[in-house]
């Protein structure tokens, strides 16, 4: 990072750079995410947020202020050095110790737990009646519902415009291009993309279908206080649930092989297709899971993310250790969905004699685990297109646990850019899993 202002010669110059088009940044996505570790967090989203967090970006490198990276020192007495938000209500730090005995973590969300995956014996919670929108994570839920209906996951697929134009996260399916569903499936749980769960939805006859199958998968698993609006997770009227409905959700989607083969997943090599309003081939690219709980969490197994406006951040996450599965859900979070996830499943290993405070029943049903070609194959008949529209499945994602350095030439493309965007794009309700603190990128 810059210590020093830039000199004014310099940043008048720079302040001419003409940006002709986002393709001559391939590395950067419309919908991109900065994590600093540590003490300074900077965020890229689409729209207001993009511009905003870009500014600042341009601000820091052109000498408005300087940031310490950790681990380097300012370069002269004169820095102005960034410091942290003072901690609020809304606001989620990790404990410094996570062991045997010490208090639980407490997300800065409307309700959590923690919990036996196999038993559903609790070990804590908050909020539990608390009824919210669970963004992204409804995800889990739809192909729990959809795979029942669609066991022969090599069939294709044809994408209707109804699919491309779908609000928030998108994987990239290209109108009148044929996926096979195994690759829906994958695209639609990995990279959280909105088209690949609203065409699953018009695989079993259409959405008001495939939502009846939901509403009806929901009941079976005594999930009662659960209503869906939308295949994907984004935000309709009267769309909500609970963490103890979610939890019930986990423990039976885990039983699912190929479900949870897909969750563990962590890149696909998206085919190619033919882009027919362009009229032209277009390479394929690699998606990447949205989770990326592993790393965080020894012997995680996934499983989902989302984030939208009216839900805020959402997450389901799993880990095994020995003969052990523990859950944790988080609804509603204003902050670091992910990292509060983690911190709670590695609090509840840790427990030596964990002490249940009660016990979440599950109605265990028979799921199939249809045999499938992991890892998408099947593509689409034509190649599909270089970078997903608005979302971070195209690979190009950056990583939540890597500690980047951003410089002048891309701080500059960022204010430019997020102008494009922002008046290129319509106002959208985004879900997916995703709030700029989390790093999900992925919108419902």
């Amino acid at each position: 990072m810059c210590g020093a202002a830039a000199p004014p010669s310099t940043a008048r110059k720079l302040a001419r750079v003409e940006l002709k088009s986002p393709r001559q940044f391939p590395k950067l996505s419309r919908r991109c995410s900065l994590e600093r570790s540590n003490v300074t967090l900077y965020h890229l989203t689409c729209g207001r947020r993009f511009l905003a967090a870009a500014t600042v970006a341009l601000a820091t490198f052109t000498g408005v202020g300087a940031v310490n990276v950790a681990g380097t020192k300012p370069a002269s007495a004169h820095t102005v050095v960034a410091q942290p938000a003072e901690p609020t209500s809304a606001t989620y730090t990790s404990p410094e110790n996570i062991g045997d005995g010490t208090p639980l973590p407490t997300p800065a969300a409307d309700a959590w737990l923690v919990a036996n995956l196999d038993t559903g014996e609790v070990l804590t919670s908050h909020g539990e009646d608390v009824v919210a929108s669970p963004a992204s994570v409804q995800k889990l839920l739809t192909a729990l519902a959809l795979i029942d209906e669609l066991p022969d996951v090599k069939k294709k697929q044809r994408i209707t415009e109804d699919s491309t134009n779908v609000d928030g996260t998108r994987v990239g399916l290209l109108r009148d291009n044929e996926y096979s569903i195994d690759l829906l499936f994958h695209s639609m749980l990995m990279a959280s993309g909105n088209d690949a769960a609203h065409a699953l939805g018009e695989a079993v006859g259409g959405q008001d279908e495939a939502l009846e199958l939901m509403h009806r998968k929901a009941r079976q698993l005594g999930m009662d206080s659960t209503t869906v609006g939308t295949t994907s997770g984004l935000d309709a009227p009267g769309q909500g649930t609970t963490v103890d409905d979610l939890l019930k959700l986990a423990h039976e989607f885990t039983k699912n092989k190929y479900l949870m083969t897909i969750v563990k997943t962590q890149t696909l090599d998206f085919p190619g297709g033919y882009d027919h309003d362009k009229k032209e081939k277009v390479k394929g690219y690699q998606i990447q899971n949205h989770t990326r709980l592993v790393g965080l969490v020894d012997g995680a197994i996934g499983l989902k993310n989302g984030y939208t406006q009216e839900a805020r951040g959402s997450f389901v996450g799993a880990a095994t250790r020995g003969d052990t599965t523990y859950a944790a859900v988080v609804l509603r979070a204003q902050t670091q969905s992910r990292q509060a996830t983690a911190d709670l499943l590695n609090w509840a290993f840790n427990q030596k004699h964990p002490q249940v405070t009660r016990t979440v029943a599950f109605e265990d049903l028979s799921t199939p685990s249809p045999v499938a070609s992991v890892g998408g194959a099947g593509g689409a008949t034509g190649e599909p297109r270089e970078e997903a529209d608005e979302s971070q499945a195209a690979g190009i994602a950056i990583p939540n646990n890597v500690g980047l350095a951003l410089g002048l030439p891309v701080a500059i493309f960022a204010v430019v850019g997020g102008v494009l965007m922002y008046r290129s794009r319509r106002k959208r309700s985004r879900t997916g899993d995703w709030k700029p603190e989390d790093q999900e990128g992925s919108s419902t």
